[in-house]
């Protein structure tokens, strides 16, 4: 871009590649993806610290079995082996049961996004999805059965053999400790994933809050191709035609043609804006959006007109710009002291001073996409040299669905190819908050599954250790020690775990905050440290009930059983 008026600071210019061409759905969905991507990396890791648990603890409570096959000879690494083909009877299964598990996921995805996955994405099952599933069980089970493999064929053979009891050999003891710390691992992840379930969620609700400006209730918006064939003055006897045969369908109140349709990501920009009360050398200051529209327009948009009056059918006539209607937000940029009524507004090339008069103010709308703030825009009557218009709107009293196939032939009376499609705009708003539905609801299932998988490590390490410390309870029952006093000595070690969890997944959080603020809406840092509160006590709470159930079986343990037991 060169020119006079361009700020180089501010200026700025980005080079795309395009040999994977351009792609509006790769730009939308590409961050959202990656996002989700490190959520299912997180839950893997939770699954194998799981799965690494069981397995440590399986192998500690057979470390007197593998002591006495090493003292008959068995070899270290053949005790090894045994170990891991357990961890992969384990995990390949689980691996084939995910893989068939993501085919129906696969396609209630496609479903409830409403596309089709395998035209648009290429998204299909192939050989190289196979064996990447294939490949990563293997390595997932390879590396989550070092950890008990170690501890099994590490233990010195005779303390192993001659201790006695459950928790009195090394191995336990250190197993213990490890265990523990996978799940004070898993609780940090798991809080991560809660603070951005929560976050996408309420997002969404704050998009879902943003007022658009025009109604979407029992309207139609449609997409036409206005380039057929015909001299160019006769396109607006063309619309005058299509608008009063649409406004002639039963429970049609009004019928409008725009070059900007709702929420459609589509610009069209005014330059150099000027009034007596405006002007600035700042390109960006002095640019407005801009639309042509037809009579009815307003009305069948639902478009409040705050002052002054709407276009009439001689307006236009005296000059292609004589008349504008503006925005709140124009109004308020342009005119700061003033009542912009009957003001003069000029733009473009100040050499050419292209004046137009206001004649009303209409209440802002988002044509963009919800995020947006309120731009200035400009509306102009439709004139016979203009700019096509590709977006038609109608009003209806009954239920707007049902005209989209009246309208379809109607359309295409005028021209074969002319109809693209038509959307209730109730729809069409749902369908711009697409990408966040996306975000909440896999983030909140991914969430789920997170807090399960925690839960579950909870609850094994607590059983794990009421099981180990079954003599010492009956001993200190035997001493005294009322039930309560077990039952909280056993839930003061799970809320333990869950305390060094969220302690570590805290910063964690704010880190995954920072990378996802950018999919974020009206999310302020008090909404933040909101979010991560609720997150960690959602933790907490579950810890408690997930060591209740142990805790409350030891406290059941009847004392002369667990003195004699071995």
């Amino acid at each position: 871009r060169t020119g006079d008026h361009i700020n180089p600071d501010k200026e700025k210019v980005t080079l795309v590649s395009a040999a994977r061409g351009l792609s509006d759905l790769r730009e939308t969905y590409s961050q959202p993806l990656q996002f989700l991507m490190a959520s299912v990396a997180m839950i893997l890791l939770i699954a194998c610290v799981n799965v690494a648990n069981l397995l440590l603890e399986r192998a500690s409570a057979r470390s007197k079995e593998i002591a006495v096959r090493i003292a008959l000879g068995a070899g270290r690494w053949r005790i090894g082996r045994q170990l891991l083909t357990e961890g992969l009877l384990i995990g390949l299964p689980a691996g084939a049961l995910g893989l068939l598990f993501s085919l129906w996921c696969s396609k209630g995805l496609s479903a409830w996004l409403n596309i089709e996955l395998e035209d648009f994405t290429g998204m299909r099952m192939d050989w190289r999805i196979l064996a990447f599933t294939f490949a990563l069980s293997l390595l997932t089970t390879i590396l989550f059965s070092l950890a008990p493999l170690f501890s099994a064929v590490r233990q010195d053979v005779h303390s192993s053999i001659k201790a006695q009891g459950t928790g009195g050999s090394t191995t336990a003891f250190t197993t213990g400790k490890l265990a523990k710390g996978l799940v004070v691992l898993e609780t940090s992840l798991a809080l991560v994933l809660l603070v951005g379930a929560g976050l996408f969620f309420s997002s969404l609700q704050n998009l879902r809050r943003v007022p658009t400006g025009f109604r979407s209730e029992g309207a139609l918006q449609f997409n036409i191709n206005p380039g057929w064939n015909g001299p160019q003055d006769q396109k607006s006897v063309q619309y005058d035609k299509l608008e009063a045969a649409l406004a002639a369908l039963p429970g049609v109140r009004s019928v409008g043609f725009s070059t900007r349709g709702f929420l459609q990501s589509n610009s069209s920009r005014l330059p150099g804006v000027r009034t007596n009360e405006f002007k600035s050398s700042k390109p960006e200051d002095t640019t407005a959006e801009f639309a042509e529209i037809t009579l009815g327009y307003f009305e069948a948009a639902g478009l409040k007109l705050l002052a002054g009056r709407n276009f009439d059918r001689n307006d236009g006539k005296h000059g292609e710009f004589a008349e504008v209607i503006i925005n709140q937000a124009a109004a308020k940029r342009f005119w700061t002291r003033s009542n912009p009524i009957g003001e003069n507004v000029s733009f473009g090339p100040e050499t050419e001073n292209i004046r137009a008069r206001v004649i009303g103010v209409v209440a802002d709308a988002k044509y963009n996409d919800l995020r947006e703030g309120d731009l200035p825009m400009l509306y102009f009557p439709y004139r016979k040299s203009g700019l096509p218009m590709y977006y038609g709107l109608i009003r209806a009293d009954s239920n707007v669905a049902v005209l989209s196939e009246p309208v379809r032939t109607l359309v295409q009376s005028e021209g074969v190819d002319l109809f693209q499609s038509a959307t209730k705009l109730t729809e069409q708003v749902e369908q711009s908050t697409k990408r966040e539905h996306l975000l909440a609801s896999l983030s909140g299932l991914f969430g789920l599954v997170a807090l399960a998988l925690a839960t579950m490590g909870i609850y094994g390490v607590i059983s794990y250790a009421v099981t180990k410390r079954t003599a010492e309870m009956g001993l200190r029952m035997a001493l005294g020690a009322m039930p309560g006093q077990v039952i909280w000595m056993m839930l003061r070690e799970s809320m333990t775990l869950a305390a060094l969890g969220v302690a570590v997944g805290i910063p964690a959080a704010y880190l995954m905050i920072e990378l996802v603020k950018s999919l974020l809406f009206g999310i302020g840092a008090s909404a933040n440290a909101l979010h991560i509160a609720a997150a960690a006590m959602v933790l907490v709470l579950t810890a408690v009930a997930a060591g209740a159930i142990p805790a409350i079986r030891a406290s059941r343990v009847s004392p002369i059983s667990s003195l004699r037991c071995d």
